[in-house]
């Protein structure tokens, strides 16, 4: 991964000194870095045992594929129109719910889930 962003640093160098207004990275392995950034996450993080999915809005199937949850998780900021939406589709599927929030008593600023 460091070897391959090293690579694109250095062609934009390379095509910047010859003034290039444009400059093209032939490689297909652009569309796989950002597959890539885009289902990693810190190891902070690791505990959740998260699967993070994603797929090109073209592929069959598409915007939706079959997921079944075993507990949701709502974020922090999570818009109360949406917590609502969520807790009622929960309910259907008879998941548990948490919310997500601020650990006030460690020194760390993780999050900690309280079951709805």
């Amino acid at each position: 991964m460091v070897k391959q962003v090293e690579n694109m640093i250095r062609e934009i160098e390379v095509q910047s000194r010859k003034v290039r207004k444009q400059i093209l990275l032939d490689d297909l392995s652009l569309i796989y870095l950002s597959s890539f950034f885009c289902n990693i996450k810190h190891v902070s993080w690791s505990y959740e045992n998260e699967f993070r999915c994603t797929t090109g809005a073209t592929a069959k199937g598409m915007p939706y594929f079959s997921a079944i949850p075993k507990e949701i998780y709502i974020g922090m900021n999570c818009m109360q129109s949406y917590k609502d939406s969520i807790i009622k589709i929960a309910n259907k599927l008879q998941i548990p719910v948490y919310k997500m929030k601020l650990d006030e008593q460690g020194s760390e600023f993780n999050l900690i889930a309280k079951r709805l």
